[in-house]
């Protein structure tokens, strides 16, 4: 799911910045960006790309805190879900700022994922060969898939269109997701008890640490 979120979030910044004009577009018949089919100015047209990593990394603490209560195994599987639903969305956004809010969900969603996988890794693998493996190709799915955005991205903006890069994401997405509800271990203890969220989780001190960070990264950006 890192691999692919990273995909989608270097595929949004091709798009967004490549400065080919509508005229340009319709002389050669080619799909307009991002930036040319929807009314953002100048000042907005890099935050479809900056809001997921930002939302993404201003969540982590409070997921992480809800799935080391609900189960890292339920948390994942969500985050996958509500990944593939968002970057669907963001394909089938009209405006911009529909584009901005879904890609902001999407960051929250992806937040899910990576808490939990790091747990999964971690009570799955027993310390060693396998389980430096495993922690090997979860960290090796940022650059990679960033890397691959960065060229597919281009690639589907000169021809099939940008949605068609939040299309294929979402459908990748989706096929992990089942892939992972068949092959994911339930080692979680069984059914969610759902009160535990309410009383076992420090929501105020989560909120402030999450709103720190976003005000912190919002000031220094």
């Amino acid at each position: 799911m890192n691999f692919f979120g990273h995909i989608s979030r270097s595929h949004t910044g091709v798009k967004i910045n490549s400065k080919r004009s509508q005229k340009d577009c319709a002389e050669k018949r080619r799909p307009q960006t991002v930036g040319q089919q929807k009314p953002t100015n100048a000042g907005t047209l890099l935050r479809p790309a900056s809001i997921y990593a930002l939302v993404c990394g201003c969540t982590l603490l409070l997921s992480g805190s809800i799935s080391d209560v609900v189960g890292s195994r339920f948390m994942y599987l969500l985050g996958c879900f509500l990944t593939t639903m968002f970057t669907l969305a963001c394909g089938l956004a009209r405006t911009g700022p529909q584009l901005i809010a879904f890609r902001a969900l999407a960051g929250l969603a992806l937040s899910f994922c990576l808490p939990s996988s790091v747990s999964i890794i971690t009570t799955t693998f027993e310390p060693g060969k396998l389980r430096n493996v495993a922690f090997a190709c979860m960290s090796g799915g940022q650059p990679i898939g960033y890397s691959l955005g960065i060229t597919l991205g281009g690639v589907f903006a000169d021809t099939i269109g940008w949605r068609w890069g939040f299309y294929i994401a979402a459908l990748l997405n989706a096929a992990v997701c089942g892939f992972a509800a068949w092959a994911l271990p339930k080692a979680d203890g069984g059914e969610v008890v759902w009160s535990r969220v309410k009383s076992e989780i420090d929501w105020v001190g989560a909120m402030i640490a999450s709103v720190s960070l976003a005000s912190l990264s919002y000031v220094f950006a």
